[in-house]
């Protein structure tokens, strides 16, 4: 049976679908930040929130991004204040999780470093999706030269996103819902993976 895996869970969940991610690295560019306001800059140079595999993740970011364009300071006690008021506290892995994320940054001036590490790992998932959906383009029977016109043009926006990090991993909404999913086996059992968590 087919397991629909819904990636709001918590981030120790083990069960992750072998897609590039490292989640070490991303809690180190999220704790950083959270001791150290002035390494969001660092870090929003190189991700975006839609290049964080975690979902959690995903919603700290983009929190700390519109608290910095609000001059909020961010702190553990900030954010988790900011994301309670907006309803996002739970599905940002709650009070204690959030506590925790400073305790992950082995050294916090290597904040670019892990936001590199992070952007790198969001790219190898596009290339897996782009790769997939060109396969089903094949066996669906699309002329050839317009499947390799469309591979030619999705490797050069993933390389764009790679040479000017910070951009969405796909271009548009229509972009994910046409994107097939990918299929893996954990513990012996089928995992359907959807580009949607990569994206949104």
């Amino acid at each position: 049976m087919a397991d629909h895996r819904d990636h709001s869970a918590a981030c120790d969940n083990h069960e992750f679908p072998k897609l590039p991610h490292d989640l070490e690295a991303e809690r180190s560019v999220l704790g950083a930040v959270l001791l150290n306001n002035d390494y969001i800059a660092i870090a929003s140079e190189k991700v975006a929130p839609e290049h964080f595999f975690c979902q959690e993740h995903h919603h700290i970011f983009q929190q700390m991004l519109d608290m910095r364009k609000r001059r909020v300071a961010i702190d553990t006690l900030t954010l988790r204040d900011d994301l309670e008021r907006i309803g996002d506290l739970e599905a940002s892995g709650g009070a204690p999780y959030l506590a925790k994320l400073v305790d992950c940054v082995p050294c916090v001036s290597n904040v670019g470093f892990y936001a590199d590490i992070v952007r790198q790992k969001a790219i190898l998932r596009r290339v897996i999706y782009s790769t997939n959906t060109l396969q089903k383009q094949v066996f669906d029977g699309e002329d050839a030269s317009v499947i390799i016109a469309r591979a030619m043009d999705s490797l050069s926006r993933i390389a764009a996103d790679n040479t000017a990090p910070g951009q969405n991993l796909f271009d548009t909404p229509e972009e994910i819902e046409n994107a097939p999913p990918l299929r893996f086996a954990v513990q012996g059992r089928l995992v359907v993976e959807t580009a949607r968590h990569v994206w949104s």
